[in-house]
Parts: structure tokens; C-alpha cells; sequence
């Protein structure tokens, strides 16, 4: 007889399935919060007892695949369903269940997945969550479908099935930290610097720096003929770095650094450039790091030059610029920029800040005019600190001219041109008040 807690959270997930009714894109957010809500229902059954939990959890993942027929999905059943096959292997694990049987029915779900749901199942930490038991069953069923598939003669249907579990085989040796193994595999399939990265961090986690930076050098070469997509390796220049300090080689990680911002100066790269200079030479190091900005376009170092607070150095980029210019940038950008300006050069602070405001009002975005106006705000307030009344005056102009029928802009900024201070936005929770609490007609 089920578990009276397992029967009850069945009928929950039933309900929050809702069987017959189609989710469109407008209420899947809230279907899937639902969903949400009673996987952590689950959770708290599987503290208390993991087997009726994991029972639970298999109900679980078969509505959900049932469900992907009434369904606009956009790829957040996948993560539901990731989060669930994780949930249901820790359960079996904590309630001491066969580790055959576990490994069977996830094969199972992944061979039925009509849906996409187990598509890449090695990367969503499905396969961390086994245990060594676990791992080792489920590598000797992987290597027996590859095994299989080698000897079809219908070429399509061999790389259909290699392509599926050639991945999960990959995934379950890097778990198993099985070193020797993965590379044997990789060195007989075609080693791709991502290969190198994997093992050079396994190595690592072996403390066998060495042999590591032997990968990690191999990893950049392949890398250096294009043959990869750009970020096929993840990160082997920040490894060989951190692997040259482990070894002793400290110069040669900072001049390696050094060539990596040069190439992509950006606020990671300094910060890595500046970790690794002697403390007594980081301030030289720092001016040599803002003077190779210079020969990047300024909106791709604008925030590093922020966090570095260098005043001087945006005011004469910001200067060099005309006005076209900057209306065409992101104010992700050019606010923090103004901001760091305002004080010393308020009339550099005044044409961003003006430029955001242009930006939003010339393309229309109404959904933004409020903040459009905080931008003019601060622009007018610039300008006028600065002594360029006549320049705030031609701002005006210029909206007044090009956007005086946008009836839901122009009267805000009627006001604002008159010194009159903006009344706060109300929040949600006051216009919810305001709209339908007891009393309001």
C-alpha cells in the first residue's frame, strides 16, 4: 500500500501538471513555479523516507514527459527535468537501491526521450549526482551500447547512438577522476583542447602540476590553428597560468597575463595581470595596464577604466568623441561612465547622460521614457553646474522639435525644463492599493 505523505504529493503533482489544459508561453512561468513548488514538497519526503520519495520522483518525471505534448516549452522543461533525475538518484542512493536497477531505468529514459528532455543529460550534473557505484555501472552499460553501435552496418543509426552515448561515456570517466581511461579515449577519437583542459585539471587535482602543464601547453597549441570554436578549450590560458605559478615559473605566468590582456583588455584580465606582478611593481604594472587601453575602442574597456577610477583618461576619451557617437552606446556603459565624471567634468557627465536620454526618445522606447527623463535630469543638472545654459538650452530644443506628438513624453519634460522636480513613481504594492483596496470605487 503507497505511503499516505507519497499518495498525497502524487495527487499534487497531478494537479500541477494540470492533464488536459495547454500551457502556452504566456502561463508557462507560472506552471513551472508550480512545479517547483511540489519538487520541494518531494524534497521533504525524501528526508524522511528516500525510497517512497524516489518512487514519487519516477511518477514525477513520467508526467512531466507525458505533459511535453500540451506544452510551448522554450527549453525550461529541460531544466525541470534535470533538477528531477538528480533529485530521483539521491533518493535511490539514500535508500541503499541496486545500483543496476538505477543505471537501467535512467538508460531507459534517455533511449524514450521523445522530447529532448535527457538530451544531453552528461551536462546537467545528472551524472555527478551518482555515487562510485553508480558511476561504475552505468560506465559498463555506456561502453556496451558503444560497443553495439560499432558493429551496426547502417552508418546513420551507429553515429546516431555514438553520438548519444560517446558524451555520457566522456562524462562518467571525468567523474570517476579515471585519468589513464579518458585519456586513452581521447587520444583514440581525436584530442580537442577541450580534452586537454579535463585532464589537465584531473591532473591537477592529483597535484601532478607537471605532467598538467604538459596538457595545458598541448591544449594551446591545438587551440592556435582555429580548427575550435572560440571557446572550445574554456579556459586554458587562466589554467596554464595557475599551473606555471604552481611550479615555480611566477615571470612566466605574469608575462602570459600580460599578453592576454593586451589582447582583451577588460576587468578579468587586469585582475589577473595585477594578482600575479610583485606588490612592489603593481603600481608600474597598473600605469602600464591604463596606457595599453589607449588602443581599444572605449566602450570596451569604459568599465574597467570605472573601476580603476581613471578620471583623466575617460574625460580625454569621452571629449574625443562627438555627440553621434555617443547616443549609439549602451548606458550600461556611458552612465556608470557620466558618473564617475560628474564631479570634475560635469560637462562631459551632461552630453552621456544627455546621449542615454536621446537614445531612448530617438528610437521610441516608450517603456523607458522614465528613465529617459532621470537621464535629461541629470543632464540639465550637469550642464548648468558646468555653466552651459545655452548648451542644456539646445538639448531642449532639439527634443522639443523631434519628439513634441509623443504625448506620453513631452509633458513630463515640459515640467522637467521648468525646474519642476519629477513626483516619485508609486510602487507597485501603492498602485495595488490604490486600485483595490476596501473602499476605492
Amino acid at each position: 500500500m503507497k505511503d499516505v505523505a507519497a499518495a498525497a504529493l502524487e495527487h499534487a503533482i497531478d494537479a500541477a501538471l494540470m492533464p488536459g489544459r495547454y500551457i502556452d508561453w504566456q502561463s508557462r512561468s507560472m506552471f513551472i513555479d508550480g512545479l517547483h513548488d511540489v519538487e520541494e514538497q518531494v524534497e521533504e519526503l525524501a528526508a524522511r523516507d528516500a525510497g517512497a520519495a524516489a518512487d514519487v520522483l519516477e511518477s514525477f518525471i513520467a508526467g512531466v514527459n507525458a505533459k511535453m505534448a500540451e506544452l510551448d516549452d522554450d527549453g525550461d522543461m529541460g531544466v525541470v527535468a534535470t533538477d528531477l533525475y538528480i533529485a530521483w538518484i539521491k533518493a535511490r542512493q539514500a535508500s541503499s537501491a541496486p545500483a543496476a536497477e538505477t543505471i537501467r531505468t535512467l538508460v531507459w529514459w534517455v533511449e524514450h526521450d521523445d522530447y529532448g528532455l535527457a538530451f544531453e543529460i552528461e551536462r546537467g550534473g545528472t551524472i555527478k549526482a551518482l555515487d562510485a557505484d553508480g558511476l561504475a555501472a552505468f560506465a559498463e552499460v555506456v561502453r556496451a551500447k558503444l560497443a553495439a553501435a560499432e558493429a551496426l552496418t547502417d552508418e546513420q543509426r551507429r553515429r546516431v547512438l555514438q553520438a548519444t552515448w560517446d558524451p555520457i561515456l566522456r562524462s562518467v570517466l571525468i567523474a570517476q577522476r579515471k585519468v589513464a581511461q579518458f585519456t586513452e579515449k581521447a587520444e583514440r577519437d581525436g584530442v580537442t583542447p577541450g580534452d586537454c583542459q579535463v585532464i589537465a585539471e584531473m591532473l591537477t587535482a592529483e597535484a601532478k602540476y607537471e605532467d598538467a602543464l604538459a596538457w595545458v601547453t598541448r591544449g594551446l597549441a591545438l587551440e592556435a590553428t582555429k580548427r575550435w570554436p572560440e571557446d572550445f578549450g574554456h579556459d586554458l590560458g587562466g589554467l596554464h597560468r595557475r599551473l606555471l605559478q604552481q611550479v615555480g615559473r611566477d615571470d612566466e605566468a605574469l608575462a602570459s597575463a600580460w599578453a592576454a590582456y593586451q589582447k582583451h583588455p577588460w576587468e578579468h584580465s587586469y585582475d589577473e595581470v595585477m594578482s600575479l606582478a610583485p606588490q612592489r611593481e603593481r603600481d608600474a604594472w597598473h600605469e602600464r595596464a591604463m596606457a595599453a587601453t589607449g588602443g581599444a575602442d572605449l566602450w570596451s574597456v569604459a568599465a574597467l577604466l570605472v573601476k580603476c577610477k581613471e578620471v583623466a583618461r575617460l574625460a580625454e576619451r569621452v571629449r574625443a568623441l562627438p555627440d553621434s557617437e555617443l547616443e549609439y552606446l549602451s548606458h550600461f556603459r556611458a552612465e556608470p561612465v557620466a558618473g564617475v565624471l560628474e564631479e570634475a567634468h560635469p560637462d562631459l557627465a551632461a552630453r552621456l547622460y544627455g546621449a542615454c536620454g536621446l537614445r531612448v526618445v530617438n528610437r521610441g522606447k516608450s517603456r523607458y521614457y522614465a528613465e529617459a527623463l532621470v537621464n535629461f535630469e541629470r543632464a540639465r543638472d550637469c550642464y548648468l553646474r558646468a555653466g552651459l545654459a545655452s548648451t542644456w538650452n539646445a538639448l531642449v530644443d532639439e527634443v522639443r522639435a523631434a519628439h513634441s506628438r509623443k504625448p506620453s513624453f513631452m509633458p513630463a519634460f515640459v515640467r522637467l525644463v521648468a525646474g519642476q522636480k519629477r513626483a516619485p513613481e508609486p510602487s507597485f504594492l501603492e498602485r495595488a492599493r490604490n486600485k483595490y483596496s476596501p473602499g476605492v470605487d
